[in-house]
């Protein structure tokens, strides 16, 4: 892996949906296993992150430049309980980037 110019968590938007498919899409399936319990076929993956509204479920991206490379999302279950899911591509996997989007969903779970 190289150093990538920048990088960094921050929450996703509305118009980062396009990113945030084509990092699923990037997954292995290990990561598809872990993120949805089995290995998720692309348009399966596709369409289901099609109906996440952004703007309501709380998404975070780990980036490096331009590229999404990782993400953890709040999903919701109901009134006051939801579920953290969490992506990392391989490179960036036991590192500690997973970490640091655990902290940052667990600090905002509680608001």
């Amino acid at each position: 892996m190289t150093s990538p110019t920048f990088y960094g968590i921050r929450r996703l938007q509305s118009g980062d949906l396009p990113l945030l498919i084509e990092h699923h899409l990037r997954l292995d399936d290990e990561a598809r296993r872990l993120r949805f319990g089995y290995a998720l076929k692309n348009d399966v993956m596709e369409a289901q992150l099609r109906a996440t509204n952004l703007s309501k479920t709380p998404c975070w991206g780990l980036f490096a430049g331009e590229r999404l490379v990782g993400s953890a999302m709040l999903v919701p279950l109901g009134k006051k309980c939801c579920e953290a899911a969490f992506t990392l591509e391989r490179e960036w996997r036991g590192v500690g980037w997973g970490r640091q989007l655990l902290k940052v969903t667990l600090e905002h779970a509680y608001l």
